[in-house]
This record gives C-alpha cells, sequence and structure tokens, in this order.
C-alpha cells in the first residue's frame, strides 16, 4: 500500500495561454516606464514570464501584430469596397435629403440609419448570390416575366391608395374568366410592364384624384391633397395640370 496521500500528490499546473492582445499590452506598458513586477500583478502572470515576453519574445509579437493588422485591413477593404461604399453613399444621400427638409438629426438616428442601410444591402447580395447558383445549374432559363406595381398613401398610413398594377399582357391566361372589377387592384398592360407617361396620366386622372375625392369627402377634408411622386423615368411632370386642386410634386 502506498504511503502517498492526498497532499503528497503532485499536481502539474497548465500551461496558460497569453493573448497577443496582452502581450502587446505588456509590451506597451514596458515603453511607458512600468516595472515587470507591477505589470505582472496586474495580468496575474509571474514577474519572469512577463520579463521572457519582453527581453525573448518581443520582435515575435511584433511580427504576430504586423500579420493580424494586415489581415484585418485586407478583410476590411474587400468588405468596403462591396458593401460599405455602397451604403455610405445612400446614407449620405439620405442625410442630404433629411437636411433638405429640415428634419433634425442626432448620431444615433444616422446610426441606426446607417445600420439598416447596411443590412438591407446585405441581404439583397446574399439574395443576388442566391439567384447565381440558380443560373449556373444545368438546364437554368431565366424568366423575362417581369411587373411595375405603384403603391401610394398618405404620412399617417389611414389612407391608401389601391395598387396599381402593369404587366406584359392584357389578359394574361391565368386571368381568364376573372373580372378586373373585382381584382384588388388597377391593372394595365404595356409589353415591357414600364411605367409610361401616358399610364401615369391614366392613373392620375382615373385612380389617384377619384380616390383622394373619395376620401377627403368620408373624412370631410378639402380636396387640396399634395401628392409626392417618385421621379423614375417614364414619369411625367405634366400630370400637375391635370387637376385644378390636386398638387403633384416630383422628388
Amino acid at each position: 500500500m502506498s504511503g502517498k496521500g492526498a497532499a503528497g500528490r503532485i499536481t502539474k499546473n497548465k500551461k496558460k495561454t497569453i493573448s497577443l492582445e496582452t502581450k502587446l499590452d505588456i509590451l506597451g506598458r514596458f515603453d511607458k516606464g512600468e516595472k515587470a513586477v507591477e505589470r505582472a500583478k496586474v495580468v496575474g502572470l509571474a514577474a519572469t514570464t512577463v520579463r521572457t515576453i519582453r527581453d525573448r519574445d518581443r520582435d515575435k509579437i511584433r511580427e504576430a501584430e504586423k500579420s493580424a493588422t494586415s489581415l484585418d485591413a485586407k478583410t476590411m477593404t474587400r468588405t468596403k469596397s462591396a458593401l460599405m461604399i455602397k451604403m455610405e453613399s445612400l446614407l449620405s444621400i439620405w442625410i442630404e435629403n433629411q437636411v433638405a427638409h429640415r428634419i433634425p438629426l442626432s448620431k444615433m438616428v444616422i446610426q441606426t440609419k446607417a445600420k439598416s442601410l447596411f443590412d438591407d444591402i446585405k441581404s439583397k447580395a446574399a439574395v443576388s448570390n442566391d439567384n447565381a447558383s440558380e443560373k449556373s445549374a444545368p438546364g437554368f432559363k431565366a424568366s423575362n416575366d417581369r411587373l411595375t406595381l405603384l403603391l401610394g398613401g398618405n404620412a399617417n398610413g389611414y389612407f391608401k391608395f389601391k395598387p396599381f398594377l402593369i404587366y406584359q399582357s392584357e389578359n394574361p391566361r391565368a386571368m381568364r374568366g376573372c373580372s378586373k372589377n373585382l381584382l384588388p387592384v388597377h391593372r394595365r398592360a404595356n409589353k415591357k410592364s414600364w411605367m409610361t407617361t401616358s399610364l401615369l396620366q391614366n392613373w392620375v386622372l382615373t385612380c389617384a384624384i377619384p380616390e383622394l375625392k373619395a376620401y377627403c369627402n368620408k373624412e370631410l377634408l378639402n380636396f387640396k391633397p399634395l401628392v409626392l411622386v417618385d421621379n423614375a423615368p417614364g414619369n411625367s411632370v405634366y400630370v400637375d395640370e391635370l387637376s385644378e386642386h390636386a398638387k403633384f410634386v416630383f422628388l
């Protein structure tokens, strides 16, 4: 029977891993004149270990720092070129628009908007990459099917225009037998499914103005609406002349 008890057992200390950040902090403190014993107490290491980092491992640590910095820089450059630059451009336009409309801005508001734009761009980039996998699959044929949808409403959300949908076919097979008047959208046709000057004027006269009048009558409001319209190609600046009381302004 062995005479060695629990107190006689020899316990080997596990080698403590020291991070590059800690080593760099130690070197920085030495450069500022701090003593080895003082730094050892702060980081929880032996004074001899701290001196070894200072005297023997200094060059290796500095080399590792350069490598890590270089890698981070390359990663940031790739990310910035793809997503950050686009986000910053959109953010700049948004800020200019807010300032033009005299909307107060704060650091928190700008940071929140920047994150929102970045997340949106990142999400769209992921979808685009997924579609490119699909397109490279054997037998894939890209669809030419498309449509344009015009949406709108007032600032508080109480009023919304009935969606104005432009499709390339007047009577697609899937819609045969369906009554257009019962659809939840105004349907119009264009070979390329684009908004044109004539279609925009049609929307103003047959959809927008009647719907605005009905809303104003219901809410007992004077019929003097101001409608902000996107300045997309095909939108006509002359629609403002189509109504005596309703004013259409392009962004």
